[in-house]
């Protein structure tokens, strides 16, 4: 009886790894296809579909650069600009942009996790890192996002029209939140601290610290206003 189990723990051992062999020998066959698959696909079909739908969601210009799809990296965007439609003013310039993909929930629940990062030129100088969600058949989508400190003195474009001229040095940090279900406006939400912020008129100046959360309703219709409402409280003020 000895002899018999141990010759079966033995035939056991050697299917197992023979298993395993088989079952690593395929994971590699599949990654490599798979890399091979969105090798080719991101660079053209998959760059294409990304500026149209997000150009679909929302009242923006998309152009993007190269775009290939590395192993260890993930997705990568050279020379990312977004313009506004209706004025073409730009939005955001990004010289590179970096993107992770839950490759899996597309299969299981056709829901598309990513994770980006990207140093940002306009409308400011900061690096943005982004979370998302984006279903695929409601054509819904989440955003969260958080910024490095910004110096106001790096702002540009409309972002720069909307801060009172009187607020002239000092530093801010985003964190923001993104909503956009199927047909509906987009909606964002979020927080902005500011550090050493200084206020400067002929007569005063002041420097402090501040605080700001607001919400953010897009229009309906091209040509609309936003509505905004926003709490802000300053603290440590000289």
């Amino acid at each position: 009886i000895w002899v018999i189990v141990t010759y079966n723990g033995r035939v056991m051992k050697r299917l197992l790894l023979w298993a395993a062999a088989v079952a690593a020998a395929l994971l590699v066959i599949g990654t490599i296809a798979w890399w091979i698959f969105l090798a080719v696909w991101v660079p053209k079909q998959g760059k294409a579909q990304l500026e149209a739908e997000l150009e679909r969601h929302f009242p923006i210009d998309v152009s993007l650069g190269a775009v290939r799809y590395e192993l260890i990296r993930g997705i990568v965007i050279e020379n990312a600009r977004v313009t506004d439609r209706e004025s073409q003013e730009s939005l955001l310039v990004s010289p590179l942009m970096r993107i992770r993909v839950g490759w899996l929930g597309i299969i299981l629940q056709q829901e598309l996790a990513f994770r980006l990062h990207a140093p940002v030129e306009v409308p400011c100088r900061t690096e943005v890192e982004v979370l998302g969600r984006y279903h695929l058949k409601r054509k819904s989508i989440t955003l969260s996002a958080e910024t490095t400190d910004i110096s106001l003195a790096t702002l540009t474009g409309a972002l720069r029209e909307h801060v009172p001229l009187s607020l002239t040095d000092g530093t801010i940090r985003l964190d923001l939140e993104l909503t956009k279900p199927a047909d509906q406006p987009a909606i964002i939400g979020g927080h902005l601290t500011g550090r050493q912020l200084v206020w400067t008129t002929p007569d005063l100046r002041i420097q402090a610290d501040a605080a700001a959360k607001g919400r953010a309703l897009a229009p309906r219709q091209p040509g609309e206003p936003w509505a905004v409402e926003a709490v802000i409280s300053l603290r440590d003020g000289t």
